[in-house]
């Protein structure tokens, strides 16, 4: 991405030519050009060393989903940070999911490596209700076991969720920090219509078997490491702390969906329990009574794993003549309309009942 493809086919066209120059001189039979004098030992000038010349950390992420597309907290931690590392001159590799082959792409100082992730069948996992996490830790180790084969990988990081780290921390040749997020043993203690899913009941298995193995912790907030020993009744060590931070957008051009005397509060998150919608939404009720130049924006895509979550609030809305002209629901959006809606409110709110 550094050179233009006019650059790119340029330089493709002159190393043609010089192989084909060469070639040709080679069969001729021509002498060199230029006889090349004996070498002089004293005429050779010693490299300059400096310890800034030594190589820079490398450090692999792994980011669940798609990059770009995929934008929930985790990917998005994921994304930010390896930008963030490789603005500081590290050299940052994120592993996320490809819908297709592999491929590997360098964008903003960062290696986005992009592996398919298949159902290998192996007859040892059929029937387990977490196959493709484990077929997706593995094949992210592979990524992982390639770079190394290269070049040592110095760290690994990877969240807790999905358990996608389990078979990294297997492996001794390099350091595998687990990064602490939202349990699914917390979210099945705030969700119970998720408790009777034997999926969820076996992530959490998975989870205690990453936390378990994990020697390197690393957290956004104290209170996440504290949570995480309690939920799962383990002693972790000690964590790092590394508090959650953005990039500078201030140059977004304002959306927004109230009047110029109105006030504009703006929910973002996906349309689940543990997000607190259904919490906004009765304060709302209550708001707007005594408040009616406010308006209520609620930006965010359903939750499958939530059942008809998000339809019961867009119901409650649709229902309610109090909250029907002051409650916006925009569903999922994209990156560049997210940060304009940022820019257009007057007041962000998150009743989350749990984060990390």
């Amino acid at each position: 991405g550094s050179i233009t493809g006019a650059e790119h086919d340029r330089f493709l066209a002159r190393v043609t030519q010089g192989i084909m120059a060469g070639r040709e001189r080679a069969l001729s039979g021509e002498p060199p050009q230029q006889a090349v004098p004996a070498s002089r030992a004293s005429a050779f000038r010693a490299y300059r060393s400096s310890r800034k010349e030594r190589r820079p950390l490398r450090i692999c992420m792994f980011a669940p989903g798609r990059p770009h597309t995929d934008v929930g907290g985790v990917a998005r931690v994921a994304e930010e940070t390896s930008r963030a590392l490789a603005a500081l001159g590290y050299e940052v590799h994120v592993i996320a999911r490809s819908e297709g082959e592999r491929h590997v792409d360098f964008d903003a100082g960062v290696w986005w490596h992009r592996i398919e992730i298949a159902d290998r069948r192996l007859p040892g996992l059929r029937g387990i209700s977490i196959d493709m996490e484990l077929y997706g830790a593995a094949a992210k180790y592979r990524e992982i076991r390639h770079l190394h084969a290269c070049s040592p990988i110095d760290l690994v990081v990877a969240p807790l969720w999905m358990g996608e780290g389990l078979i990294c921390l297997l492996d001794s040749h390099w350091a595998t920090a687990t990064r602490l997020v939202t349990s699914m043993k917390t979210i099945l203690e705030l969700d119970s219509a998720q408790s009777e899913d034997p999926r969820a009941a076996a992530l959490v298995r998975l989870e205690y078997a990453v936390l378990e193995r994990s020697r390197h912790i690393q957290a956004a907030s104290r209170a996440i490491c504290v949570d995480t020993e309690a939920v799962f009744g383990l002693t972790l060590p000690d964590a790092h702390l590394a508090p959650l931070g953005t990039a500078d957008r201030m140059g977004a051009q304002p959306e927004r969906h109230a009047g110029p005397s109105e006030i504009e509060v703006l929910f973002v998150g996906r349309l689940e329990p543990r997000k607190g919608v259904d919490v906004l939404l009765t304060a709302a009720r209550r708001l707007v009574r005594e408040h009616a130049d406010a308006v209520f924006v609620i930006a965010g895509p359903d939750n499958p794993s939530a059942g008809a979550y998000g339809e019961s609030m867009r119901d409650l809305v649709a229902h309610d003549p109090i909250l029907q002209d002051r409650v916006r629901m925009l569903g999922a959006v994209d990156d560049d309309r997210l940060w304009r809606l940022y820019a257009g409110a007057d007041v962000f709110c998150a009743p989350s009942r749990y984060e990390s």
